[in-house]
């Protein structure tokens, strides 16, 4: 089964959902050249992530799913309002007073 794998992965957008009991994980990553996304608990996957190469590639293969418009629109929204908060504590720390 492993065979048909390499480990040619890469994380293209990680995203925390903080709504609910568990705070969850939307992540988009590359595998194999073909996109795909999943969406888990925080604390598993980073406990996945901490794992030897060969366990993180196998738990991205089995877990994966078919990634959808919805989702990646989601990931864009998220990355750009990031952008612009980042921007505007910038421009206000740049504005305070320098000691």
């Amino acid at each position: 089964m492993r065979d048909e794998r390499s480990s040619n992965w890469q994380i293209i957008s990680h995203q925390n959902n903080y709504g609910g009991l568990f705070e969850m994980s939307s992540v988009i990553f590359r595998f194999n050249d073909e996109f795909w996304y999943l969406y888990e608990g925080q604390n598993k996957l980073m406990d996945v992530m901490n794992m030897p190469t060969y366990i993180v590639e196998d738990w991205l293969w089995v877990s994966r799913k078919v990634i959808d418009e919805k989702t990646i629109e989601y990931h864009i929204e998220r990355a750009e309002k990031d952008v612009k908060h980042q921007t505007k504590k910038h421009q206000s720390l740049m504005k305070s007073p320098t000691r």
